[in-house]
């Protein structure tokens, strides 16, 4: 692949996170987030996103999200 593509591609892959990361986070009062990347077997980049949130009502979210960073 040419740079430019790997440079868009990159840039695509951080815009959906973004996104997925507001509409998870929009109802929360207050919420933590962690962030770890690795490998899997195959080489291939991995992002695990971890949010733990609470809302107004004193709901507790949990959720893990994987994303295949390629």
């Amino acid at each position: 692949m040419s740079h430019q593509t790997i440079a868009r591609r990159i840039g695509e892959i951080g815009k959906s996170i973004e996104r997925r990361l507001e509409s998870k986070t929009a109802n929360l009062k207050f919420y933590a987030l962690v962030m770890d990347e690795g490998t899997d077997t195959t080489d291939t980049a991995q992002l695990a996103i971890f949010i733990r949130g609470i809302d107004d009502e004193y709901n507790v979210t949990e959720e893990i999200e994987m994303s295949p960073c390629y």
